[in-house]
């Protein structure tokens, strides 16, 4: 007998479950005990199930758990897993606390995949980013320098100067002679 619910369905059901109502341990108890049928949460499934989430409004506080879960399981989710983020940069994922600390996480896990998406937010949510996980500045920067000036040109010099500010050593970027040069302090 087929059942009455999707597999996917029940899960995007779960995330809509009222956390004011329930305990979030259980919710989070309930999207692991279908996380743990690999056999019927493949890769396809999940994948509808982050693209429907993503329509919601506001975005579920779980979703960044689930799509974390869900390449930590599927890692060849990774270039749906980006394209998500891109989208959730223009859903201003940063007025959402909890959905925002798991994109900065989900940013963490997936470098250097993430750090074209980094190079989309908005200036004072990248730097937030760097006071949550300064794991994340020296990287990115690393990755800045060594892309071509041609690619180097379309990022804005507002993200430039978040990326090259920082506690610790500063950085200037020569463009003429495309390299990165420490900066003494005065």
């Amino acid at each position: 007998m087929p059942s009455p619910i999707s597999p996917a369905e029940l899960l995007i059901a779960i995330h809509q479950l009222d956390l004011t109502k329930c305990d979030v341990k259980s919710v989070i108890a309930a999207s692991s005990l279908c996380f743990a049928e690999r056999d019927i949460y493949k890769p396809e499934v999940l994948a509808v199930v982050m693209q429907q989430l993503m329509e919601l409004n506001p975005l579920p506080t779980l979703f960044m758990r689930t799509v974390l879960q869900s390449l930590s399981l599927y890692p060849q989710l990774i270039g749906f897993v980006m394209n998500i983020m891109q989208r959730l940069i223009v859903k201003q994922v940063w007025k959402q606390k909890k959905v925002w600390e798991g994109f900065i996480k989900c940013c963490q896990k997936t470098m250097p995949q993430s750090f074209h998406v980094l190079l989309q937010l908005p200036p004072p949510q990248l730097k937030e980013v760097f006071t949550l996980a300064p794991d994340l500045q020296v990287p990115l920067r690393e990755h800045v320098g060594m892309l071509t000036p041609g690619q180097r040109d379309h990022i804005p010099p507002s993200i430039m100067a978040v990326i090259e500010m920082g506690h610790g050593p500063q950085y200037m970027y020569d463009m003429s002679t495309s390299t990165i040069r420490v900066m003494e302090p005065h």
